[in-house]
């Protein structure tokens, strides 16, 4: 009889044999218990956490010879041929290898046949995002309303890919990472069957490497089996793995609470001829770190798969909180810039030379403050004593302490009189003044406030050119103002003259805009009226073009008359292109 390989052999075959996902397994139970069963699912998740392997349970339950059940019975034809891969109206595809929307449509033309042997036909698509855009088009209508025999089962690991027309005609299930406590129970179940000899922190280390997949715990196990002789041992896995034994990680770290840097790079040293990885190294150094400080805040916060407790507590004797944190965030900077190191090992060296070089002295030797100039003394104040004699003299040959004049500034106010409407009334003058108390004139040296005057400009003709920038218009709106000239106005209209070739621009929105605009900015109502005709005056936007003819004709003459261009141009046997002149 063929080896089959221990992924293929323990692979699930009922709900009650699947690692993790309790909260997908409970949806489905319920689901099949109450007959109401949805025409398409699909199953999300990173790789090995059992996608495809539910599929199959679901289509055993839909198809098993017992009736619809969440319990398959396992023994009749249908569930035997699913397990076998046998079943005929259980229809795998790959998606990454039939990705053609002629693929899709050959498989769809058979969904409307009935099933052969079972009660449903199952579609179960893999790695569905591969699907072109082609072939989930081709699907949709099928997958909203298909046959009631039919049933489809997506499974993908890159659920962004898919489109939103095709996650809406689903029911969505999330598959989590396995967590890495039953992922090692897992392991030692198996191990348990097979009569394989193991220790708990090798399975712990496989479980960790996997990464949340079961699958790939299978896998690394079914290569520790080979690399150890039919035995699972920490020696065997570490070496199969490039990982580092606890012990000496409980070392290093004890190392770096002494700060022993002689013992810190025997160790290094050590791991490096064991041909480690040194980002591996650091990621578990900074785990330990991490429960170091966490069993110092929390004591009572312990985790099954933490070992060797005693250890962890004596090491929360060793470490300050300070420097626990410093560490921490230094290794995270290491590990960040570790692969621009020359190599790992220089990478790893510099990052524990920087833990022991940096440490927060402050926090425990606080710095000595620096001699400072004698302060004068303060005299307790007197009610007959002036204020300004309060601080006593330093010395009977110095001049009493005198403060000097404090002059007001008066403040530009000529932004204020481009904001006020032209035909507002000149408000009155207000002048500000203060006065001094008796008190303080005896030392203090005052000045007579200057008036602060507020004035208006007097009321002078519109000019657009001038008052554009504060009307706020912008877009469209300003561009057709800048073809327009004011024909009139008085204190209720505007009249404007819009030129004869923008007048397929003009529309209501336009003269409602440019009303609020003028109506803002004179700060009284005013009706804006728009005709269109030839201005006598030149519009902003002659202006404007006026200008930039006068600087290219400038620019092109300036090129003309350069001697080094007409030299190089003679030289060449060449001409300046006016064209491709512009001015700057």
């Amino acid at each position: 009889m063929s080896y089959h390989v221990l992924a293929r052999k323990y692979r699930p075959k009922s709900f009650s044999e699947v690692v993790g996902q309790e909260h997908v397994l409970q949806t489905l139970s319920n689901a099949l218990t109450q007959n109401r069963l949805h025409h398409a699912y699909l199953f999300t998740g990173t790789r090995g956490v059992g996608k495809t392997t539910l599929g199959r349970i679901l289509a055993k339950c839909l198809n098993c010879e017992t009736g619809v059940t969440a319990i398959p019975c396992g023994k009749c034809n249908a569930c035997i041929s699913i397990d076998a891969g046998k079943f005929i109206d259980l229809i795998e595809i790959d998606a990454a290898s039939r990705t053609k929307v002629e693929d899709m449509r050959d498989i769809l033309q058979n969904v409307q046949y009935a099933p052969n042997n079972g009660r449903y036909k199952i579609y179960l698509i893999d790695e569905v995002h591969m699907l072109s855009g082609h072939s989930f088009n081709a699907l949709l209508k099928t997958l909203e309303e298909p046959p009631e025999h039919v049933k489809f089962f997506l499974a993908t690991t890159d659920k962004q890919k898919l489109p939103i027309t095709i996650l809406s005609r689903c029911l969505q299930f999330n598959l989590k990472n396995v967590p890495v406590e039953k992922i090692q129970a897992q392991l030692k179940n198996i191990l348990t069957q097979e009569n394989i000899p193991y220790e708990d922190s090798a399975l712990l280390h496989l479980a960790i490497a996997a990464q949340g997949s079961v699958r790939d715990a299978l896998s690394l196990l079914d290569q520790a089996i080979a690399h150890g002789a039919n035995t699972v041992k920490n020696a065997a896995v570490n070496s199969m793995l490039g990982t580092i034994e606890q012990d000496q990680l409980f070392k290093l770290c004890e190392a770096l609470a002494q700060k022993n840097t002689s013992a810190i790079f025997v160790i290094i040293n050590e791991l490096s001829q064991l041909a480690v990885d040194f980002t591996y190294v650091l990621d578990e150094l900074l785990t330990l770190l991490h429960r170091i400080a966490l069993l110092q805040t929390v004591p009572n916060c312990t985790i099954a798969s933490w070992e060797n407790l005693d250890i962890l507590k004596n090491l929360t004797q060793q470490f300050s909180k300070e420097d626990l944190q410093l560490y921490y965030q230094i290794g995270l900077m290491g590990k960040r810039d570790l692969y621009l190191a020359p190599s790992q090992k220089i990478g790893f060296e510099m990052v524990m030379l920087r833990m022991l070089a940096f440490k927060p002295e402050s926090l425990n030797n606080p710095l000595i403050p620096a001699e400072r100039s004698p302060v004068p003394a303060v005299v307790k104040p007197n009610a007959s004593q002036p204020i300004c004699n309060i601080v006593a003299p330093i010395s009977s040959k110095e001049k009493p302490i005198t403060i000097p004049p404090i002059k007001a500034e008066q403040p530009d106010l000529s932004f204020y009189d481009e904001l006020l409407p032209h035909s507002t009334p000149k408000p009155k003058e207000h002048v500000l003044t203060t006065k001094s108390s008796p008190s303080t004139q005896q030392n203090y040296q005052t000045t007579k406030p200057q008036e602060i005057k507020f004035e208006t400009k007097e009321e002078k003709p519109l000019n657009l050119h001038d008052i554009l920038p504060a009307l706020g218009v912008t877009g469209p709106t300003q561009a057709l103002l800048k073809h327009c000239v004011i024909n009139k106005y008085d204190q209720e209209t505007i009249d404007l003259l819009l030129e004869p070739n923008q007048a397929a621009f003009l529309n209501s929105k336009h003269v409602e805009r440019l009303n609020q605009a003028f109506s803002n900015y004179l700060q009284r109502p005013i009706r804006v009226n728009i005709e269109v005709g030839k201005p006598n005056l030149e519009t902003m936007a002659n202006i404007t073009s006026r200008n930039n003819e006068q600087k290219q004709t400038a620019a092109q003459n300036s090129l003309a008359e350069d001697p080094y261009l007409q030299k190089i141009a003679t030289a060449f046997n060449g001409k300046i292109i006016q064209e491709t002149t512009s001015a700057i």
